[in-house]
Formats: structure tokens, sequence, C-alpha cells
């Protein structure tokens, strides 16, 4: 993730909308990963004046995203900071696959972001058998916040 940071910051795509964009910031990080393969990374910002989102996928090349509208109850959107992070992305995989060593992911939803002030790994994992998994990680840390489970199966459609 910091590599493709890296990229991003560089990217002369990236220069030019953050000079016309020059009060927008970092909001969260996003990974999708369906299977074995991913979506790359994306890098979210706040823009404050327009109170939308701007997302900058990093896959193959830097591509920015439309900006979206906001759906948060909240008027602030908090900022994050890469170097505030002590726990690591690998650090996190290797905490979520040690505690979930005998399920099989179909989809893994991987978000850095700050809630509640906190800066914490928000991760999401379904498993073949329609499993949900949502497992909240200090991103300071590494400690545990919030762990929950259920099913998918018990939102299917009502007739």
């Amino acid at each position: 993730m910091i590599e493709e940071y890296k990229i991003l910051t560089k990217d002369k795509k990236f220069l030019l909308w953050k000079k016309k964009n020059n009060d927008s910031y970092l909001c969260s990080v996003f990974l999708l990963k369906d299977e074995e393969k991913s979506t790359g990374w994306q890098f979210d910002y706040y823009l404050p004046k327009k109170h939308k989102i701007a997302s900058f996928l990093i896959h193959d090349e830097v591509k920015l995203m439309n900006e979206d509208n906001i759906f948060s109850k909240s008027d602030k959107i908090d900022e994050i900071e890469l170097n505030e992070v002590k726990f690591k992305f690998d650090d996190v995989v290797k905490l979520v696959l040690s505690k979930h060593k005998n399920q099989r992911f179909t989809k893994e939803i991987i978000i850095l972001q700050s809630l509640d002030s906190k800066l914490l790994w928000n991760i999401s994992l379904v498993t073949s058998e329609f499993n949900l998994f949502n497992i909240k990680v200090s991103a300071i840390n590494g400690k545990i916040l919030e762990e929950t489970s259920s099913s998918l199966l018990q939102f299917g459609t009502r007739q």
C-alpha cells in the first residue's frame, strides 16, 4: 500500500488534481480482493468544499474515479496520516488469517480509515459458505477493537 501511495503522490495527473483541490485530504484507503484477484489500492480524498470524495485507483496505472457524494451522518470526515500507521497491512493479514485459518474467503474488503477519531483497519471477509466476518483492528497497536460475524443468507429476499 505504501508503494502504491508513493506512485500516486508522484503521478502527474494526481499532482495536477491536487493543485486544483489543495484543501483535499486523504480520508481512507481501500482494497477489494475477489478470490485471488485484486482491484488494486484505492486512495480516497475528501473535498470539504464540495462534501464529496475523489478516488484514485492504483492498479497498472493511476486512474481518477468520479467524485462521489458522501454517505455519512457526520459533517466532518477524518483525515488519515499514513505515517501514523504502525500496524501495517501485512500485520493485519497475518492476524486475520491466524484467527480464521480454516476459512476460505471469496471476497476480502480492507479499508484503512478513521472512525470516531480512531485510525483502524476495517476488514470484511466473505466465505464460500456465505458467512461474513467483520474485524476492526487498531492501525496504531494491532489490538482488535471489534469483531462480528453473520450469515449473508439472513439477508435473503422476502416474498
